[in-house]
């Protein structure tokens, strides 16, 4: 055996051991890894509940390894070429045997997606145009094992031969080719360092083909952890600082800067608009109204003309408890989460307006858009199963829709988050008075602001995923809002009015004083509504990360996210019984019936 081909086994049996290594802790933190297997320094055994690889056995490989053969074998086919338009249809075979065998999760998320739009027809030339994680890089060796370094043309054109079809992008070909050209370095007799080093002089030189994106040079990010591990003697120190500055990412790169600008802008934005005033708020809520709306009906044409309606119907029904969990989640998240934005609602009316319009016009005003929103989401799913679990919805949404209809798509859904923003930061006024706190709109506005953007900042730089945390938000949020919502109606039936002037008067000559300012059975509805609804809920922000869950979640109420239904009604029945057993009808229902 040559050294050359000695070097090319130890490369590709590196490379299956290192994915057999890593296998059981894929997508697991740090943390996790740690309390789970300790130092994994050698073949284990996945756990049951392993994200990605659920019980799989030691020594098994991961796509990356099984891909990797795909292309040494389309090589030896082409003769040092590697046809994207064969290797599409390859990964398809790959896919299909491995949801047969019951794997149906070892695809990495950049590589899935290509493969689901080359599935729906669509040209292989553009299907890798958002691949910007690192699975192109995983299957590379052999490319680097079949070309020369010295022929530094030739290895880039085979390297973007081996990302064209998942992970088209500049960071999808520069991750590639540091792996591929470190490979071909060692196979001419350099030093793992020596290798490295020449690799990125070498990547940064070429010509870089594939889409752009507005992330952070490979290359660069490479160089940051070549430095790390010249500084640090210690290896503990080294993966530390390793995590902690670089990452560990399947994104071939990070932009946290860009991030943090765009949550700015936004955050900007919705504090201009609030403070312009009532009248400017009028006027551009009208104005955005038909603008966005109209961006809105563009997404949903092109959608309901290219879509696959007949695979989007005949799709099998999801279960009970599914549907059931989704109808909580958009309950909690829209129509729960704005009950209290009744005096928002009714501030920006006429006195003249009767309760019944104004019911009637807020409903179809809030309800309309959203079950189109929540409309084209579906659909969006159905075609692209990615978005439903991506860790970045709003990229997933951008790679599965073509640029001039994800741009308005995404512009529309931003503004429509502004307009909702900007109301509620006006109001945070009108928050404090009805809880007492009488300080100027401007520190309300500002504790408004650093809430939202402190949440922002969580939500897309702090946790690893967005639906995990977003999702647990909106449910725990739902509890004492649905308790509320439950007291108030109940409160509403006792009442023919309310005495307007009564319910502005904070003083204890106030129809609303009770005891000392305080509705006493009202207070103790909301605690135990909401202490009991809590019992349900199981606050998950992932798959291994559990904030706490409930003594009842595992109940059919539990499992099924109607936590917000138990606090909604014994919220409500609780008030309207210490109505009734109330001697003094104005200890809970103010001043006779108002």
């Amino acid at each position: 055996m040559t050294r050359t081909e000695r070097g090319a086994l130890g490369a590709l049996t590196g490379l299956s051991l290192g994915d057999a290594l890593g296998m059981p802790t894929q997508s697991m933190s740090p943390a996790a890894i740690h309390e789970t297997y300790g130092r994994v320094d050698t073949l284990r055994d996945a756990i049951a509940d392993q994200p990605i690889a659920p019980g799989m056995p030691a020594g098994s490989v991961t796509d990356d390894t099984e891909q990797a053969l795909i292309m040494a074998g389309l090589i030896i086919e082409g003769k040092g070429h590697i046809d994207p338009k064969e290797f599409a249809k390859r990964l398809l075979a790959w896919e299909d045997d491995m949801k047969s065998r019951g794997s149906l999760d070892l695809l990495g998320p950049s590589t899935k997606l290509a493969l689901e739009q080359v599935r729906r027809g669509a040209d292989i030339m553009t299907t890798g145009r958002t691949g910007t994680t690192n699975g192109a890089a995983m299957r590379v060796a052999p490319v680097g094992i079949a070309n020369r370094p010295q022929d530094t043309r030739r290895l880039a054109n085979r390297i973007y031969e081996s990302c064209q079809v998942t992970h088209d992008t500049v960071a999808g070909f520069q991750s590639a080719a540091l792996v591929a050209t470190t490979v071909s370095l060692g196979l001419e007799g350099m030093t793992v360092r020596q290798a490295l080093h020449e690799s990125l002089r070498l990547v940064s030189a070429m010509e870089t083909p594939g889409a752009w994106t507005p992330k952070a040079s490979v290359p660069a990010r490479a160089r940051q952890s070549i430095r790390l591990s010249e500084e640090f003697s210690d290896e503990d120190d080294f993966e530390h600082h390793l995590i902690e500055d670089c990452g560990t990412s399947v994104e071939a790169k990070r932009s946290p800067f860009l991030t943090f600008v765009c949550i700015a802008v936004f955050v900007a934005l919705t504090v201009v608009v609030s403070a312009a005033g009532h009248a400017f708020i009028l006027t551009v809520q009208k104005w955005a109204t038909w603008i966005f709306g109209a961006l809105t009906l563009l997404v949903a044409i092109y959608l309901a003309t290219t879509v696959d309606w007949s695979s989007f119907i005949g799709n099998a029904p999801g279960s009970a408890s599914a549907f059931l969990i989704g109808v909580g989640t958009i309950a909690a998240g829209t129509g729960i989460g704005w009950v209290n934005s009744g005096a928002d609602m009714a501030r920006y009316q006429k006195t003249s307006v009767k309760s019944g319009p104004l019911i009637l016009t807020a409903a179809a005003g809030a309800g309309i858009p959203l079950v189109v929103v929540i409309g084209l989401g579906s659909v969006l799913t159905a075609g692209n199963s990615t978005i439903a679990s991506a860790a970045d919805p709003v990229a997933a949404v951008r790679s599965a829709l073509p640029a001039w209809v994800s741009i308005p798509y995404l512009i529309a859904a931003f503004a429509g988050l502004l307009m909702s923003n900007n109301l509620s930061v006006y109001s945070a006024g009108l928050t404090t008075i009805t809880l007492g706190i009488r300080i100027p709109r401007v520190y309300a506005v500002v504790v408004d602001v650093v809430v939202t953007t402190c949440g922002a900042l969580y939500f897309t730089l702090g946790s690893d995923g967005f639906y995990g945390p977003f999702v647990t938000f909106i449910s725990l949020l739902a509890v004492p809002l649905s308790t509320w919502a439950g007291i108030f109606l109940s409160d509403m039936i006792f009442r023919k009015r309310y005495d307007s002037d009564g319910l502005l008067n904070l003083q204890a000559d106030s129809p609303y004083w009770y005891w000392h300012g305080v509705n006493l059975p009202a207070i103790i509805s909301w605690l135990v509504g909401m202490v009991v609804g809590f019992l349900f809920v199981t606050a998950q922000v992932s798959k291994n990360e559990v904030w706490f869950s409930g003594p009842l979640a595992g109940s059919f109420l539990g499992r099924n996210g109607l936590a917000w239904l138990v606090s909604l009604l014994l919220g409500g029945i609780l008030y309207a019984i210490l109505h009734l057993l109330s001697k003094d009808s104005t200890a809970v229902g103010g001043s006779g019936n108002d």
